[in-house]
């Protein structure tokens, strides 16, 4: 399959599309009773909430037999404001999937430094949108290392930190096994350059908590506590777990489309869920960003668009 745009109704085209064909889906459908793009068949311009959900759901749920067992499936959706009171509409969505057999395996928020002046006087403006990300099986394809933050951080600075752990393990109350343990996992961790200014030593003193509490039932490193009597906390050698967080400012485009998605919003989701020559798709396409991007890192894009005239000049002759 090559790069296309197709002018219809997702609903109908997903069954066009080979099962186990697509790796990734990207898209942002229209929001709850926000705008109307003046076709009779969008969705977004439902009666209720509910209805709207429910429509959205049964959208992914055409497409689930399309996804590859190891694929993901990205959605951005924003809340609307009813009687001034938020409707929950993506959180209601979200549970509404896993209901229905997704696995919600993320909720990335998108953060708008240059969110747009509001003239409400009652409470904060919304600057952010969830994007949830599902997937259809336990295991699937993701590359987390292409997202990593490089950790720079001077060889003394590790050495001294090496130094630092080292002299607490020495001055704790652990038994002199617990001691030899922990002076392994510590001369390990150096070799393999992982103790950099963020690292961190938790030990079994009667002082220190376990992340996340201590309660052996409810904390995994709680019973790593109480079993070895120390635990490290450090970054991967490759660089930072990116956060479950995405800054990117809000794009204007010249044309009929009047939000669409920001580019840079979208690599890294294509990055860390594909391989160069997979299908990503778009089944709610409107100016067509998604395929710009897919082409960049090597990628299929396929989009599906009710309104034409939203595709931008640059993408018509993409049209099937």
């Amino acid at each position: 399959m090559k790069s296309q745009i197709i002018i219809g109704d997702c609903r109908s085209i997903a069954t066009k599309f080979e099962d186990d064909s697509i790796q990734t889906i990207i898209t942002s459908p229209p929001y709850f009773n926000m705008r109307n793009y003046g076709n009779d068949e969008q969705i977004g311009l439902e009666e209720t909430a509910k209805e709207y959900i429910l429509e959205l759901c049964g959208v992914f749920d055409l497409f689930k037999p399309k996804l590859k067992k190891g694929g993901s499936l990205f959605v951005n959706l924003n809340d609307k404001y009813v009687n001034k009171s938020l409707q929950m509409i993506p959180y209601l969505f979200a549970k509404m999937m896993t209901k229905r057999g997704w696995i919600l395996r993320n909720q990335i928020m998108w953060v708008k430094p240059n969110y747009q002046p509001s003239p409400v006087k009652d409470r904060m403006v919304n600057a952010h949108e969830p994007i949830f990300h599902f997937v259809k099986s336990q295991s699937y394809y993701y590359d987390i290392d292409c997202l990593r933050t490089p950790t720079v951080d001077r060889k003394d600075n590790a050495d001294a930190v090496y130094e630092r752990f080292k002299n607490r393990i020495a001055d704790s109350i652990l038994s002199p096994e617990q001691k030899a343990n922990a002076y392994e996992k510590l001369d390990k961790l150096h070799s393999e350059s992982r103790l950099d200014g963020g690292a961190r030593i938790r030990l079994n003193d009667g002082k220190t908590k376990a992340s996340f509490g201590g309660d052996t039932k409810l904390s995994g490193r709680a019973k790593e506590l109480q079993t070895n009597g120390f635990y490290f906390l450090t970054n991967n050698p490759k660089g930072k777990t990116p956060p479950d967080i995405l800054s990117v400012n809000v794009k204007s485009l010249r044309g009929s489309h009047e939000a669409p998605f920001p580019e840079l919003l979208i690599e890294p989701l294509i990055m860390a869920s594909s391989k160069e020559g997979d299908i990503i798709l778009d089944p709610f396409v409107g100016s067509g960003t998604l395929l710009l991007v897919a082409d960049r890192y090597n990628r299929v894009g396929v989009g599906i668009e009710l309104n034409e005239a939203l595709i931008r000049p640059e993408l018509k002759d993409l049209i099937i």
